[in-house]
């Protein structure tokens, strides 16, 4: 009991963090695939935004990979590079799961904050 009590007399408001994934056979899709297709659509290429994540090409691959198998589909196109350049586009299914993602995370975090509220504040 005095553990919860100092807990809600910080200065800082108390918020519930929750991260979500989506998981089939394994964990393949939350916060971090996510970012990772809408870098790959907003560069137009794979490589570019695994860059940015900081994260290998290989893992970014790997990822996308299980991705794919998990979904039965594929979420990226990508042509390799030559002489008119490389380039990774998503699919409408790629495109698909993350509006669905976003849409459900939103959806989902409306319901915690009112379940926060109700035993928290």
């Amino acid at each position: 009991m005095e553990a919860a009590d100092q807990a809600g007399s910080g200065s800082r408001p108390m918020r519930a963090a929750v991260k979500i994934r989506i998981v089939g056979d394994k964990p393949f899709y939350g916060p971090g695939a996510h970012q990772l297709l809408v870098l790959t659509s907003e560069t137009g290429s794979l490589r570019e935004a695994c860059r940015r994540m900081g994260m290998s090409y290989s893992k970014g691959r790997g990822i996308i990979h299980l991705m794919e198998q998990q979904l039965g589909c594929p979420v990226i196109l990508s042509r390799q590079g030559g002489k008119g350049g490389g380039y990774s586009t998503v699919t409408e299914e790629g495109a698909d799961i993350g509006r669905r993602y976003v849409a459900y995370c939103a959806e989902a975090k409306q319901a915690l904050d009112e379940l926060f509220a109700k035993h928290f504040r």
